[in-house]
């Protein structure tokens, strides 16, 4: 039986012990009087572990510390060998075993941010009960502001490019529903961030919302040149399970689950719905341009990852199974991108360009095809890392095109609360568009806009004046 406790501690600002979760014992959280560093005790006393269970304590920090440690000495009494196995998991990463041992004695570092599990094992024993009894606690020496600096730093990059990625794979999808009629995708998802070190991230459709974990990031960080396609696999593939609305992704009733945890068997999707996300996420990361070794870099992690290769579940797809069906897709993605959508054009890379007559650095391009036109703002590399955007994006009707202009501009504002002094906040407006004549070297017609003494105000986004009408053409370089 499984008895659980919830259990809140102060502790230096930044630790909290936020579970123990007792299998056949109490719990034990409390707080000495030693100096040598700050302390806190997470075990102290015995505690019996049942046959074939564990007593698992769990606790998160929430910052980073110098030289943090869970540290101590627990001895195992009961059955023949007299021994327990004493884990320590990270996130979703073991970062300590002891095996089986009548007598432990750890220091495991934990000074990075993250949600931990102190475990005492009995799960190898089928008959005997032990006795586990030590003290083992949580030391440290101070809060690393520095460290945290960086991290906060580390996020704002992580999180441009993020929304950078996320704002192409939105684009490309909207192009495909244009041609199927659905609607459903009615706004960019939010990318949100969490501290954890697993490879993971983890889509919401009721929020309209991605998170990503540290982890992944670290990923794309290590892969190069290939980390922004690592990124946009994985974006991609989340998207798919909002636009499909993926029971486990945003269900109240079921909980959120990430790709890691598809990938490892323990979400209620089936084989049909976790290849529904495979496949449109890599359909729609080739038409943004993004290569397919991507989604494949990922998959050889989790084939790593699982080492059985055969199952996770019966009505589960394992990590092989996946990569073998991926490679298929991938293989499409060469057509996919010199068919449907061309490559990424920008004023770098020496493609074609069309400049705005009404202010000729003003610089776009366009895919233009017998029932839609779709064009992107070039805009200066620092907007985009921010995930700012500016499109055009119109349907044939009657003798022209209409739809709309959606633009996105991020704004820096002064703030005290946060430790960089500032934060950024993103505005989104929407503009009608009316194109009268598309030829080969000319684009022209009109779009709705604000007067030129037109202000902004960042923290509500609201605009000055009233919108008026005004005549817009493009000229091909």
């Amino acid at each position: 039986m499984t008895h659980k406790r919830q259990v809140r501690l102060l502790f230096g600002g930044g630790f909290v012990c936020i579970l123990a979760a007792i299998m056949g014992a109490r719990s034990a959280c409390a707080q000495d009087g030693e100096t040598q560093g700050q302390r806190q005790v997470l075990f102290n006393g015995q505690v019996q572990v049942p046959a074939g269970k564990r007593y698992v304590v769990t606790f998160t920090t929430r910052s980073n510390f110098r030289n943090a440690r869970i540290a101590g000495n627990v001895q195992a009494q009961g059955g023949a060998g007299n021994d327990i196995r004493v884990a320590v998991v990270k996130g979703q990463s073991l970062v300590y075993d002891s095996g089986r041992r009548r007598s432990v004695v750890m220091s495991v570092d934990c000074s990075e941010p993250a949600q931990y599990l102190l475990i005492f094992d009995n799960s190898f024993s089928l008959v005997s009960p032990k006795i586990v009894a030590g003290t083992i606690s949580l030391v440290h020496w101070g809060v690393d502001s520095a460290q945290n600096e960086a991290d906060n730093e580390e996020a704002i990059t992580h999180y441009r490019e993020a929304s950078s990625v996320m704002q192409r794979l939105y684009a490309a999808l909207k192009a495909d529903e244009r041609v199927w009629g659905t609607t459903q995708l009615s706004a960019v998802p939010t990318i949100r961030l969490s501290n954890e070190s697993s490879i993971n991230a983890v889509a919401n459709w009721t929020t309209n919302s991605i998170q990503v974990n540290r982890g992944l990031f670290r990923l794309t960080d290590r892969a190069g040149d290939k980390g922004e396609d690592v990124l946009a696999a994985t974006l991609a593939h989340e998207m798919s399970h909002i636009f499909y609305r993926h029971p486990g992704y945003g269900s109240s009733s079921v909980g959120v689950k990430g790709l890691f945890d598809e990938l490892r068997g323990v979400t209620v999707l089936d084989r049909v719905q976790e290849k529904e996300a495979d496949v449109l996420g890599i359909r729609v990361a080739c038409q943004a341009g993004y290569d397919p070794q991507g989604m494949l870099i990922l998959m050889r992690v989790f084939a790593q990852l699982d080492s059985s290769a055969s199952s996770f579940m019966k009505n589960h797809p394992t990590a092989i199974e996946r990569y073998s069906y991926v490679q298929v897709e991938a293989a499409k993605c060469q057509g996919i991108q010199s068919h449907e959508r061309p490559a990424q054009e920008t004023p770098s890379g020496g493609e074609a360009m069309w400049r705005l007559t009404q202010d000729p650095n003003n610089r776009w391009t366009f895919k233009v095809g017998d029932q839609f036109l779709y064009g992107e703002h070039a805009l200066p590399e620092e907007q985009r890392k921010l995930g700012d955007f500016d499109t055009v994006d119109v349907k044939k009707q009657g003798d022209g095109f209409a739809g709309t202009q959606r633009m996105r501009h991020t704004y820096k504002i002064k703030d005290a609360s946060t430790p960089q002094g500032f934060r950024y906040t993103a505005c989104l407006w929407s503009f009608a568009v009316e194109l009268t004549s598309v030829t080969e070297d000319r684009i022209e017609g009109r779009w709705e806009g604000y007067p030129p003494d037109s202000h902004v105000n960042p923290l509500t986004c609201e605009r000055s004046g009233e919108r008026i009408w005004e005549d817009v053409a493009w000229l091909h370089e």
